[in-house]
């Protein structure tokens, strides 16, 4: 274990929920980091430092109110997951009913405030002092990640994406979506039908109940597709730990805080990006990519032409196994 990598988890876990998230998006860029960087980083996917439950259980009483919280038989006190901005109890309604209880965490929109103003001045002092990123536009991507993480704070969205999704996958037996309970929800709780299911990076665990990695893969592939090309509403933060692997090699998708539609013509540029990979047409990857991000007056799309071709044509023809997919 690399203590630095060590010291570096810890330091993004202290400056608060923010750069947590920053470390979440990072633990998947194989490309950036070493193996054991993003050993550590993984960590945030399901390890973030829990709140004592009278806390979460303060927030309950303000949030759901008396006559509501009569609706619960029992809230396991010890959370199946604590994340940056919220943390998950299972819980058993009167009805019998198992549920996953997502509850904010409280002071949590004053500190993401907080953390969001530190990063755009990193950002813009990035952009002052190092001309040679300014081209990464920092600032831009920082006012980006404040509109994804302040949507994030709002249940009420996600449950009713979480609902949007459910019905995109109602005729499919190979994706799990949980329903959500609307009694119980609202813009700082969510109730949710509880899904138990393994890690899809858990080998172990995966052999034991005998589930085939080859049709998780391919199942996990056609949902993604689907998300993006077909309904133009996708999940926007699929790490392992918002995955789960069921019985029969069933593919469960949860936390849906992050979900981003796209335009009827955005999702044909990104096909049309593909097919003209596969036909090595270097011209027409080159006009999809402009469309896409709209350059800016700088553009030289002759050079880019002959780079991208440069880039992907030693990879033409190989197999999968012979590339770095990251």
């Amino acid at each position: 274990v690399s203590k630095t990598a060590v010291h570096f988890r810890q330091a993004l876990e202290e400056l608060g929920p923010s750069f947590i998230k920053l470390g979440q998006v990072l633990s998947t860029r194989r490309d950036l980091l070493p193996e054991t960087w993003i050993n550590e980083l993984t960590k945030f996917h399901s390890s973030v430092t829990p709140l004592p439950f009278s806390e979460i259980e303060a927030v309950l009483k303000r949030e759901l109110g008396p006559e509501k919280l009569e609706e619960f038989k029992k809230i396991n006190p010890k959370p199946v997951a604590a994340a940056s901005i919220a943390q998950v109890h299972e819980a058993i309604l009167k009805d019998g009913a198992r549920v996953a209880l997502k509850v904010q965490r409280p002071g949590i929109i004053e500190q993401i405030e907080a953390d969001c103003t530190l990063m755009e001045l990193m950002a813009a002092a990035l952009e002052n002092y190092f001309p040679e990123i300014k081209y990464l536009r920092p600032v831009n991507i920082i006012e980006e990640f404040k509109r994804a993480i302040f949507s994030e704070l709002n249940f009420i969205r996600e449950a009713s994406n979480t609902t949007k999704i459910a019905q995109n996958f109602k005729d499919d037996d190979t994706v799990k979506i949980p329903e959500v309970n609307w009694n119980l929800t609202n813009e700082r709780v969510l109730t949710l039908e509880f899904i138990e299911g393994v890690n899809p990076l858990d080998k172990k665990a995966l052999k034991a109940k005998k589930l085939n990695p080859k049709v998780i893969v391919e199942r996990g592939c056609s949902m993604f597709l689907q998300m993006v090309y077909i309904d133009g509403l996708f999940h926007g933060d699929l790490h392992p730990g918002n995955l789960l692997v069921l019985e029969d090699n069933v593919v469960g998708l949860i936390d849906f805080g992050i979900t981003i539609r796209l335009s009827r013509s955005t999702r044909e540029n990104l096909a049309g990006l593909f097919a003209a990979l596969i036909e090595e047409d270097y011209e027409s990857v080159v006009t999809c990519f402009a469309e896409l991000s709209r350059p800016g007056p700088g553009f030289n799309r002759d050079a880019f032409e002959h780079a991208i071709s440069n880039a992907v044509a030693p990879y033409v023809g190989l197999e999968l196994s012979q590339v770095q997919s990251g």
